[in-house]
């Protein structure tokens, strides 16, 4: 486990050219390579609903989206891969896998404790509420196996994507640039915090889904500093996100992939408030756990080196 100081330091000697100017041509380079992707695979959809249930398309026109609209909307998160890779590239002169981390490699450990720790807090809770709350079945179980394996790899592709763009790119190269993590740690966050309002699904209660989201960028970016590596903070993001989206789903756009359906109604303006407030219960404490973890590990292995 490094303190903010180690991480900042690190960041500075890992990446080629950091001006400011580059930084922002890179994450317009995101931004235009996903939009790109994006606006492909709504044309290409619309090809294939118009020739192949017309009905489809006019509900996909209205923004429904259904099982295989919410995938390939998920699958388009791979273009802030491609986006980041040119950047590195023609921008900080590094390879892309500089943006993973200290250690430019994925970390299979660290992601998979990570996702564990969630899974383990946020499923036994989900378990214990449907005891009071049962969730409505939304998709039979066969459909739902079918449907899991590709949701599943999109979900890694987009969980991957996010915290890649904001805690593997933004962060570290804001780091090399502002000694204060006020700075390279909390504007990260709240970027990615505020993409995240959607006043037409969550109405009076938006606010406190960007606070949710803030939070949450706040605790990857943590778990990333501590690290040196992404890993971590994309098991924690993907684990959140599978459960949402695969488990128990809010009722809306990215519900249609769900196998339960929350019996929370969103234009339920109490009790959302009371499911977002507990869902940021849930993270923390999954994140409490992971740094007992992490300060355990680190006592073993101080404890194993030997010493001289």
């Amino acid at each position: 486990m490094q303190s903010f100081a180690q991480y900042r330091s690190q960041s500075i000697t890992r990446f080629g050219r950091v001006e400011a100017w580059r930084t922002l041509t890179g994450l317009l380079t995101v931004a235009g390579v996903y939009i790109l992707i994006t606006g492909l695979a709504i044309f290409g959809i619309g090809i294939i609903f118009s020739f192949v249930d017309p009905a489809s398309l006019e509900g996909l026109l209205q923004g429904e989206l259904n099982k295989a609209t919410l995938i390939a909307f998920l699958g388009c998160f791979a273009g802030a891969h491609i986006g980041v890779w040119i950047a590195a590239h023609a921008l900080h002169q590094c390879r892309y896998a500089a943006f993973w981390g200290v250690e430019p490699r994925f970390q299979t450990r660290r992601f998979l404790v990570a996702a564990g720790l969630v899974f383990l807090v946020i499923g036994s809770l989900i378990g214990l509420s449907a005891l009071i709350a049962p969730p409505t079945r939304q998709l039979e179980i066969p459909i739902w196996l079918t449907l899991l394996l590709p949701t599943l790899l999109v979900l890694l592709i987009q969980t991957s994507a996010e915290e890649l763009l904001f805690r593997g790119y933004l962060q570290p190269l804001l780091a090399t640039r502002f000694t204060s993590p006020l700075i390279w740690w909390v504007i990260p966050a709240i970027l990615f915090g505020a993409l995240h309002w959607q006043p037409s699904n969550f109405g009076p209660n938006a606010w406190l889904v960007v606070v949710a989201a803030s939070i949450m960028g706040l605790i990857t970016g943590d778990v990333t500093a501590r690290t040196g590596n992404i890993s971590a903070a994309f098991g924690l993001h993907f684990a959140n996100n599978a459960i949402g989206l695969l488990v128990v789903a809010t009722p809306g756009d990215l519900s249609a992939l769900s196998l339960f359906i929350d019996s929370i109604d969103p234009a339920d303006t109490a009790a959302m408030r009371t499911g977002l407030l507990a869902n940021i219960g849930f993270i923390l404490t999954a994140y409490a756990l992971w740094l007992l973890w992490l300060r355990r590990r680190t006592r073993l292995l101080s404890s194993e080196r030997p010493t001289i």
